[in-house]
């Protein structure tokens, strides 16, 4: 029936040891978790012992920036963003765990609750987190939270233990990606989203355990130089300056080119240029690319040859054209131009595209 029973011989649940029934609780969100505490003394205090703590604000997803703002509106937000530090804290105070295998803030904060927000990582890092995910969406009229140079310390034992990163709306520089990539020897994934502070970043080097990486929507990035031996999953937000060194496990590949590139005023760069930044590679495990935007782009389409010629097992090409050009058109002519991109994309790529490969334009 859905109903834990307590005290009962049916109650298979509570016969667990422990230690099984905090995993699974570390399940559930920390309001669910929460209310098994009433069921039995047993019970009262197992959910401050969970090893995964998801501390989203409620109702987060429908609070997302927009161009316009009621005065009430923000005078809401605020006052959410206040409160919600307040229940963090009240729940670290509470949290009796020594391990945290997931740490997850998602927020709307900035570079005003930097304390706050540093305290939290401390905690987290003093707990030997495995994974961990800050995901902030500062008010639109306040500054980005960034990550203090003390929190940083080179040989610092507590990053030893992290195995995945997501930084969205964080301020994160190349000198903080170097900091992790060397100080994080298990690290398998880095997600960076939406960071205004890298320029020329590198992600480079013969002992990385990194598998899954995403740089995306960091608009002033204007080189990225990828060399990873383990790396087999890669999604980037650019075509130009990318250049792709020895990834002999890839297996996915989505790269993206959306509207504010074309509006932030990218020129396409030379022919002579992009050969130099790419270096001729064999991929012996690489199975699906995805190309989203940028047609008409040298970069881009350089870009595509290097893949079509160098993807051993290549099986499927998805290409969407349009992606990100939404903005740019006005509404009555949208159709047509969408039919006449998706012509010239459909005829570049059945020309290069192998028959063996499936070609999907969206």
């Amino acid at each position: 029936c859905g109903t834990i029973c307590v005290g009962r011989e049916d109650d298979r649940i509570s016969r667990l040891p422990d230690e099984i029934l905090v995993e699974i609780l570390s399940f559930l969100s920390l309001k669910e978790s929460a209310r098994t505490s009433i069921l039995s003394s047993r019970w009262t205090n197992l959910w401050k012992h969970t090893t995964r703590l998801y501390l989203d604000m409620d109702g987060g997803s429908s609070l997302r920036k927009t161009k316009h703002f009621e005065f009430r509106t923000v005078l809401i937000r605020r006052d959410t963003s206040s409160e919600y530090v307040r229940w963090v804290d009240r729940v670290l105070e509470s949290h009796k765990g020594l391990v945290l295998k997931e740490f997850v803030i998602r927020s709307c904060l900035g570079l005003q609750h930097e304390e706050p927000i540093t305290r939290w990582l401390e905690y987290a890092l003093a707990r030997q987190v495995h994974s961990l995910e800050l995901n902030l969406e500062p008010w639109y009229d306040n500054s980005m939270y960034g990550l203090p140079r003390e929190l940083l310390v080179a040989g610092d034992s507590r990053f030893k233990s992290i195995r995945a990163l997501t930084f969205k709306d964080v301020s994160v520089s190349e000198k903080d990606i170097d900091f992790f990539l060397r100080n994080c020897p298990l690290l398998e994934e880095l997600i960076v989203f939406n960071s205004p502070a890298l320029s020329n970043l590198e992600i480079c080097g013969p002992s990385l355990a990194l598998k899954h990486l995403e740089i995306v929507f960091c608009r002033r990035l204007k080189s990225l130089r990828v060399s990873a031996p383990n790396l087999a999953r890669f999604w980037v937000a650019t075509y130009n300056g990318l250049l792709v060194g020895n990834l002999p496990m890839l297996v996915e590949i989505l790269a993206q080119c959306k509207d504010d590139d074309y509006q932030s005023g990218c020129i396409p760069r030379t022919d002579n240029e992009v050969e130099d930044a790419i270096v001729s590679s064999p991929h012996h495990h690489l199975k699906v690319v995805e190309f989203s935007g940028g047609f008409g782009r040298t970069s881009l389409l350089r870009f595509v040859d290097y893949i079509l010629e160098n993807c051993v097992v290549l099986e499927k090409v998805i290409v969407d054209p349009c992606y990100g050009a939404s903005n740019l058109i006005m509404l009555d002519n949208m159709l047509d131009f969408q039919e006449n991109v998706r012509k010239k994309a459909k005829q570049h790529f059945e020309a290069r595209v192998p028959q063996h490969v499936e070609l999907v334009i969206l």
